[in-house]
C-alpha cells in the first residue's frame, strides 16, 4: 500500500471538537472525495492537542493550523493540497 502524501490530523479534544472540527472532519473527507484526493490524503484524529484556546486547530504533515474553523477549511485545503497551474 503507498504512503498518503499528506496527513492531516485533527483535534478532536472537547475545546476544537465543540469549536468546530466536529463539521472539519466531513468538510475535509467531502473535499477529498471530490477532488480526486483518495489514497493521497489521510486524515486522523488525536486528543487534546494542548492548543485548545486557538482551536479549532488540525495539522497538515504536522504543521499546527489554528482557528481553523469550518468556513475556513475548504480554501485552506485547496491552496495546501490541490496544484495550482500558472
Amino acid at each position: 500500500m503507498n504512503e498518503p502524501d499528506v496527513v492531516v490530523t485533527v483535534c478532536m479534544g472537547s475545546s476544537c471538537f465543540s469549536r468546530g472540527n466536529s463539521l472539519n472532519v466531513e468538510i475535509i473527507q467531502n473535499f477529498i472525495r471530490d477532488n480526486g484526493l483518495t489514497g493521497k490524503v489521510e486524515v486522523s484524529g488525536c486528543l487534546c492537542s494542548g492548543h485548545c484556546k486557538s482551536g479549532p486547530v488540525l495539522m497538515l504533515n504536522g504543521e499546527l493550523i489554528e482557528e481553523a474553523l469550518p468556513d475556513i477549511i475548504p480554501e485552506l485545503l485547496s491552496r495546501r493540497l490541490l496544484k495550482q497551474e500558472s
